[in-house]
């Protein structure tokens, strides 16, 4: 190092030398005489080192005046930067301080040279100080702490210090000493934040901590998550808040939604929807940290707290809810298969029942046609033999009856006629008089009557005016 200041030393007095004899050549020159030569070369030598200490001069001055500009701008930025600069001895005292530092601690420059900073630190974080400085001293690690400090006057503030060791300024250096710098800078308002920040985390906490839906906070600009309750942490399989929180909206959704478009372009969009109308639901696709893919809805939410707007972001987890609707529209499809087979197999009931209907008309017609061709001839003759008119009647009568129905729909009524009562009521709808009956059936006129009565009973038209014969013709 000093062979280097040495050549360093001979380069500038060549270059100075060479710089003379330039001047000199520009300089007049006295005429030249031979007997005093060697006077003459010991007169241009001195009128050489004189240019050269002239030089030098020159070049001292520009240097100091260099200096001094360095160190006005120096103290410029020392004193007035907009931070607190201080310099501590190996016992903590106060070898120096910038102007913003003494205001930030309330006293005069000149009054803080030589004291102990931990006068300033308040009790609550004088142990933190001790380490804090202790660790920067010993081992030469640059450390950063937030200090509540105590001004002159009293009152106190938050504060946040960052220190690193340096040498003692030159000619102060002892071996195994050094100097602290520290920078000073008031945090009172960033720590009222923390504090609002931290009621209102207290607040989410107790109103929606124990919610079953998944409730979020997201800030700008970045949109980041800022609290998220256990029913998030749960639903996106994180393993606690800090982890949850560390992942932006969009991370926690696949590449793409079920319409084609991208996961973050789209989030963007319903968050600017949310700020700008107050609110935005929609469906979403979220992704579990597991890589787990499950529909839900989302409710975005403008709101504003201590003077900040955010937005509140509830999520429903609609896996069954989708499993349900699946099983809904499955059952329809098949209850649709179910219902066009039963419209089918009705078809085809009714057409048996046309079949049978038809069936049973061509059956009354061939009785309608054997009675009237092969039976009636014999009752007209009968007739003519001298057999009672009232039994050749009662008989058309019955043979009539085989063309109608009104035998299966007397027997078929929930009256629960007896025989007897079904043959009487028979002869009744046949224009008969209960007189006629009891000498038909050998009985007295007084038991048609009883069994007369029990039929107005059954049928209902008992303490009814209505003819029974005509109650009978409708049936």
């Amino acid at each position: 190092m000093r062979k280097d200041k040495a050549k360093n030393s001979a380069d500038r007095d060549c270059d100075s030398r060479i710089k003379a004899r330039m001047r000199m050549s520009r300089s007049p020159k006295p005429p030249v005489d031979f007997n005093t030569a060697t006077r003459e070369k010991l007169i241009e030598e001195l009128r050489m080192h004189q240019i050269q200490v002239e030089m030098q001069s020159e070049e001292l001055k520009s240097a100091q005046l260099s200096i001094k500009a360095l160190g006005d701008r120096y103290i410029d930025l020392y004193d007035f930067a907009p931070i607190g600069y201080f310099t501590f001895n190996r016992d903590a005292l106060i070898l120096e301080a910038n102007l913003v530092g003494a205001q930030l601690l309330g006293v005069e420059r000149k009054d803080l040279i030589n004291r102990r900073f931990r006068e300033f630190v308040a009790a609550a974080s004088i142990d933190q100080w001790d380490r804090s400085f202790t660790s920067v001293y010993q081992w030469g690690v640059k450390q950063g702490c937030d200090l509540l400090l105590g001004k002159a006057d009293g009152s106190v503030f938050y504060a946040h210090l960052e220190c690193i060791r340096v040498n003692l300024p030159q000619g102060e250096n002892r071996p195994g000493e050094f100097a602290v710098r520290a920078v000073v800078s008031d945090v009172s308002e960033r720590k009222r934040s923390e504090e609002v920040m931290a009621k209102n985390d207290n607040k989410f906490r107790i109103l929606f901590g124990g919610a079953q839906d998944a409730v979020m906070i997201i800030e700008p600009p970045s949109w980041r998550f800022t609290f998220g309750n256990d029913s998030a942490v749960k639903m996106f399989a994180a393993k606690d808040e800090k982890e949850f929180i560390s992942y932006e909206p969009w991370a926690l959704s696949p590449k793409r939604q079920p319409d084609g478009s991208v996961s973050r372009v789209k989030a963007k969009e319903m968050i600017e929807i949310a700020m700008r109308d107050g609110a935005n639901f929609f469906e979403w696709t979220h992704k579990r940290l597991n890589g787990e893919e499950f529909p839900a809805t989302v409710l975005l939410t403008r709101m504003s707290l201590s003077g900040k707007t955010m937005l509140q972001a509830a999520v429903r987890d609609n896996t069954e809810q989708k499993a349900t609707e699946e099983k809904l529209r499955r059952s329809e499809q098949e209850l649709q298969k179910d219902k066009l087979l039963l419209e089918q197999k009705n078809l085809a009931v009714k057409e048996l029942i046309e079949h049978a209907e038809r069936a049973k008309n061509i059956t009354k017609e061939d009785i309608a046609i054997n009675v009237e061709e092969l039976i009636m001839p014999i009752l007209r003759r009968l007739e003519i033999k001298g057999v009672s008119p009232q039994y050749i009647k009662l008989f058309k009568q019955h043979l009539e009856e085989l063309t109608s129905a009104f035998g299966r729909r007397i027997t078929q009524r929930s009256a629960r006629l007896t025989s007897r009562e079904i043959q009487i009521c028979d002869m009744v709808r046949s224009g008969l008089t209960s007189k006629d009956i009891s000498q038909l059936l050998n009985v007295s006129s007084q038991t048609i009557e009883k069994h007369r009565k029990n039929i107005r009973r059954k049928l209902g038209l008992a303490n009814k005016k209505a003819n029974l014969a005509s109650y009978l013709h409708k049936i």
